[in-house]
């Protein structure tokens, strides 16, 4: 209707396999532009940190402590940004970097409300499902500025959140699936969403994943390896070929 060329541009993320994709969507080979994890514009140093613990609530607590040791490096005016598995989490994490840091020069605070931040000498907030957009973005605004320097934010608020940080922290790589009642893996785009956040334009990132020891190898190869893109077609092609029948 356009009477023109229409140019179709596929963004994905690094691929192991990038030509066999390339092939696939009709793209000629010297169309393919393809680069490895270390390639950003923004330096990003990433430390995982693991532990022993097998048992779920033992584990989360035992990264409390880390966590705050990579807190405490943080220049004055330096920014952290925590996900954690769930609110509740969130908030026990906050009550123990209020008891960590209770006896250092520059304590943190915990706000119960957002609205306490402008009267109260608070500095850390934790975010919840509950609120709405314009909660979320006022805590951001905040944020950025640095009347906030600690945002602790759960996973299911990840594609919620825009705002960077000099430090992001993962407070483990596992959630609770209360629908098949156990605990599994967060998805690699949440990993990669969440990692991407670290660093500015002016200044590098540092980006802290707690993981369980088993989890440490797997978490190393999605976020310094090329990940091989994966076609699940010949599970599903009798629906394709029944729907064409019908068709």
């Amino acid at each position: 209707q356009l009477n023109s060329t229409t140019r179709c541009v596929g963004v994905s993320c690094c691929l192991a396999n990038a030509r066999d994709v390339g092939d696939l969507i009709g793209c000629s080979s010297n169309m393919v532009f393809n680069f490895p994890p270390t390639a950003r514009p923004v330096p990003l140093d990433i430390r995982i940190s693991s532990t022993e613990e097998l048992d779920y609530a033992s584990r989360l607590q035992a990264m409390g402590r880390p966590i705050y040791r990579s807190l405490q490096a943080l220049s004055g005016t330096e920014r952290a940004l925590i996900f954690v598995p769930s609110r509740v989490q969130g908030s026990m994490l906050a009550i123990d970097l209020v008891r960590y840091s209770s006896g250092s020069a520059f304590p943190f605070q915990l706000a119960s409300a957002l609205g306490e931040v402008d009267t109260v000498q608070t500095n850390m907030v934790v975010l919840h499902e509950g609120l709405d957009q314009a909660a979320i973005r006022s805590a951001e605004e905040r944020f950025r500025t640095g009347t906030i320097r600690v945002l602790i934010v759960p996973y299911d608020l990840v594609y919620r959140i825009s705002t960077n940080a000099d430090l992001v922290v993962l407070m483990d790589t596992q959630v609770y699936d209360s629908s098949a009642d156990r605990m599994q893996d967060i998805r690699v785009s949440e990993l990669w969403q969440m990692t991407g956040l670290a660093g500015s334009h002016s200044a590098s990132g540092r980006c802290l994943v707690c993981c369980h020891a088993s989890r440490r190898e797997r978490v190393r190869m999605l976020l310094y390896d090329l990940v091989p893109l994966e076609s699940q077609l010949d599970h599903s092609l009798h629906d394709f070929l029944n729907a064409e029948v019908v068709a």
